[in-house]
């Protein structure tokens, strides 16, 4: 049986995820629904030693 304070956080850590994932899939669909918006581009872009993949290098270096 776990402890009422650990209850506590417990609750207030799932809360906290579950608004971080909504807002996580309201920025998807808003991005789904933008004419401007080309994922496979902006994977382009971000991948610009075409490893089929992006890692943080690959942000970091746009981001510079």
């Amino acid at each position: 049986m776990l402890s009422k304070e650990t209850e506590n956080i417990l609750a207030k850590f799932i809360i906290n995820l579950y608004e971080g994932e909504k807002s996580v899939e309201i920025a998807k669909k808003n991005l789904a629904n933008s004419y401007n918006f080309d994922a496979y581009q902006i994977f382009n872009r971000l991948d610009r030693e075409r490893k089929n993949f992006i890692d943080e290098y690959n942000i970091a270096e746009f981001l510079k």
